[in-house]
């Protein structure tokens, strides 16, 4: 049995989908705890609306995602518990390939499958670990962080995670509003390996900033940079995978800063660093704090974003892997994206 947990704050036009996903799973095992965050849309009448025996709706007052998903694993039945964000879905064989994953991977903290970034116009884009261009279906990995440096194999709406878990390394941040559900994988997967299907099984909608308020502007402060440094200062020399944490910072750090850089924010970028000291490339640290490179700088950032376009991808036959992370470009499929 599984406990699915879906936090929801103002998703009214979104949530019956989402519900409906997970009861046409093809596995038929499972309770669904919806979290209402203190919406004001009507999101929990249109959860009302919905009359099925396996649904559960609770209220709180608004205290963000965090605190939603922290409710939800309070109050599942199960120990094996699921998460699906309000606006997105999954594929009818999800459940199915988690349980299957749980049985071949009982050593794994935390479980997930291949998913499909969905946007507005054109075409989607299907993330899955590179394995799965050999055909490889299922694989346990240990290197999480290698292949988290560009693009994360996980995400909050398709993860299982078992109550063992948490029980060891504790709930999601509460008072984050961004980078809290990658602070969550990245903590996991410091204590445990990750179960996984190479398969596309949800979709993960890009909605916009207009829909999630949160992701509206880059955020100075970084939840997973502070818990990794005070990991690595905390086990002194005993992590045997330091070089691949020391090596996921750099890259990490170096992303958010061109994001900075792309918005032509240099103010905020020389206090991203400040806050945020990590393991910097040298020269990029040289130049942000030196004005006249910012026009080299900015360039920079937009042939860096445009190298990891959609159109990047298209360019270079539809597919590009990096990193142990695989991309793939798809032909929107009307069932993904209605629902």
């Amino acid at each position: 049995m599984f406990s699915v947990v879906i936090p929801l704050y103002n998703m009214r036009q979104y949530i019956a989908r989402a519900v409906k996903s997970v009861l046409d799973q093809s596995l038929d095992a499972f309770e669904i705890i919806v979290v209402d965050d203190g919406s004001t849309d009507g999101s929990a009448a249109a959860v009302e609306a919905i009359h099925d025996p396996r649904i559960r709706l609770v209220r709180q007052d608004n205290a963000g995602v965090s605190a939603a998903r922290n409710k939800g694993i309070s109050l599942a039945r199960y120990d094996r518990i699921c998460f699906l964000d309000a606006d997105d879905m999954w594929d009818a064989g999800f459940l199915e390939a988690i349980l299957r994953l749980k049985e071949r991977y009982p050593q794994a903290g935390i479980y997930g499958t291949g998913y499909r970034l969905v946007f507005p116009k054109g075409r989607d884009v299907e993330v899955t670990a590179a394995e799965a261009a050999h055909q490889d279906t299922t694989l346990l990995i240990t290197d999480y962080l290698h292949r988290a440096k560009s693009t994360s194999l996980l995400h909050s709406s398709g993860v299982m995670i078992p109550r063992r878990t948490f029980d060891e390394i504790g709930g999601f941040l509460v008072g984050e509003h961004y980078g809290e559900d990658q602070e969550m994988w990245t903590r996991i997967a410091l204590h445990y390996p990750v179960g996984y299907d190479t398969r596309i099984l949800f979709s993960f909608f890009q909605t916009g900033s207009e829909n999630k308020p949160r992701f509206g502007k880059i955020q100075q402060y970084d939840p997973k940079v502070r818990m990794l440094e005070r990991y690595l200062i905390e086990n002194g020399n005993g992590p045997a995978d330091r070089d691949m944490i020391r090596s996921h910072l750099k890259s990490h750090l170096t992303n958010k800063c061109l994001s900075f850089i792309y918005a032509n924010k240099r103010s905020a970028a020389v206090s991203y660093m400040n806050k945020n000291s990590g393991t910097w490339t040298p020269l990029l640290s040289l130049l942000v704090g030196y004005p006249p490179a910012w026009p080299f700088l900015r360039f920079f950032s937009l042939v860096y974003r445009f190298c990891n376009s959609r159109l990047m991808i298209r360019m270079v036959g539809g597919k590009r892997a990096s990193h142990g992370v695989l991309e793939r470009l798809k032909k929107r499929s009307d069932s993904c994206h209605h629902g």
